[in-house]
């Protein structure tokens, strides 16, 4: 390596000793990453050590610059102190990513433990609801039975009744004429007698079916306000679910461009480089071949070139990376 090379290099050294100094309190330091403090207290410690990374790039940069001719070696130089730090962020991120995985995969086991008690929940509601069907159809049929003993009863009187009436009529016929009126008011008193039972009958079979009526809308009334219930506690489940959801893939989303922004933003760097450097080495193949001087002056006169394309100094003349 040239004195001028080393020279060039020189300017890492101060972000070695810092480096070195860094690395050592690492090394000592002990986060508790199962708590919320001890997670944000890492979390800004990596911060930390992740602007270190800029200060390389822009001491990088600068050495590059001014030597571009060892620019090979300053990125080595630079490749380290990354890669020295990139090992540091990784002792800390390790147990923040198993955490972030253990509570994901404890929210999933909460979320099926959920599912299944509100199964267990919607069938014995529905086993509820059917026993209650059940009893009210039990019931239901007593009353039409009882009904239909009570109309056969209600026919049997009318019948004993009238056959006795016929006898009467036969065994008095002599007397028929003097007791018509008797025997008028007597039919006149059964028809409004009949009357007034049929009126009790459909009176009670009204009742029946008015109570049977608020029974079913009762029934009814308790099923709509279970479902109402249950619709609403499973919208503010599946509300807390997403607004979870959303708020894990935000916090990726994020990582996954600061990610993808330095892996662009390091990739154009060394292509830029290496371009510029394809650049030179024609350049100064064409100086040494064309023009009589040292090979030194001919990189520098090289360089020189270079820049002044880069920097837009040549008209009509651009690089195309």
């Amino acid at each position: 390596m040239s004195e001028s090379t080393k020279q060039s290099l020189a300017v890492f050294e101060p972000l070695k000793a810092e480096l070195a100094i860094l690395k050592e309190k690492n090394a000592k330091l002990a986060f508790d990453y199962q708590t919320a403090k001890g997670e944000a207290d890492a979390r800004s410690h990596v911060w930390r050590l992740r602007r270190t990374k800029s200060k390389i790039s822009e001491v990088h940069k600068t050495a590059k610059a001014e030597a571009l001719a060892h620019c090979q070696a300053v990125d080595g130089e630079k490749n380290w102190c990354l890669a020295a730090v990139e090992e540091m962020v990784v002792v800390h991120m390790k147990p923040i990513n198993l955490k972030a995985k253990r509570i994901a995969d404890a929210k999933e086991a909460a979320a099926e433990k959920l599912q299944q008690e509100k199964e267990a929940e919607e069938a014995a509601r529905v086993k509820e609801i059917e026993e209650r069907e059940f009893q009210i159809m039990l019931k239901e049929e007593r009353l039409e039975k009882e009904e239909v003993q009570r109309q056969a009863k209600i026919r049997n009187d009318e019948r004993a009744a009238s056959e006795k009436l016929a006898k009467i009529a036969q065994a008095n016929e002599v007397i028929r004429k003097d007791e018509e009126r008797k025997q008028q008011a007597k039919a006149d008193k059964l028809v409004a007698d009949r009357e007034k039972f049929e009126v009790e009958k459909r009176a009670e079979a009204d009742a029946v079916q008015r109570a049977k009526d608020a029974r079913e809308a009762e029934a009814a009334r308790a099923r709509h306000q279970d479902e109402k219930l249950e619709r609403k506690r499973l919208t503010e489940i599946r509300a807390g679910e997403q607004e979870e959801r959303d708020r894990l893939a935000k916090v990726k989303a994020d990582e996954d461009a600061a990610e993808k922004a330095e892996a662009e933003r390091v990739a154009d760097e060394e292509h830029r480089g290496k371009i510029e450097q394809k650049m030179h080495e024609v350049l100064f193949g064409i100086i040494t071949y064309h023009v009589d001087s040292t090979e030194k002056k001919a990189h520098k006169i090289a360089a020189h070139i270079v820049t002044a394309i880069k920097e837009n100094s040549v008209p009509h003349v651009q690089i195309l990376y």
